[in-house]
């Protein structure tokens, strides 16, 4: 019997699970901030997913906001630290 292809999808990782509560109503956005700290990895992780989802429902200043906070981690190897650098210089184009 084949296993659903869902299964090879979902995230183990607590902190991910964390973040995506958020995006369900089941965290705040201040509760994840203080649960993140000065974790680096946790902070690009969460400004990074929160700008995505803030630019998703249309709020561009909200998002840049988060990019930048993403950004503030320094950890400029990791895909996040780029994305976050681009998605700003893409919103800030859109509104010029």
């Amino acid at each position: 019997m084949a296993r659903p292809l869902f299964r090879f999808f979902r995230t183990i990782d607590p902190w991910y699970r964390a973040v995506s509560e958020s995006f369900l109503g089941k965290r705040t956005e201040d509760s994840l901030k203080k649960e993140a700290g000065e974790s680096p990895e946790k902070l690009i992780t969460l400004h990074a997913a929160l700008g995505f989802w803030a630019e998703g429902s249309g709020a561009k200043e909200r998002a840049i906001e988060h990019y930048k906070e993403a950004l503030e981690s320094f950890i400029d190897t990791w895909i996040e630290f780029d994305f976050a650098k681009e998605r700003i210089k893409s919103l800030r184009r859109a509104s010029e």
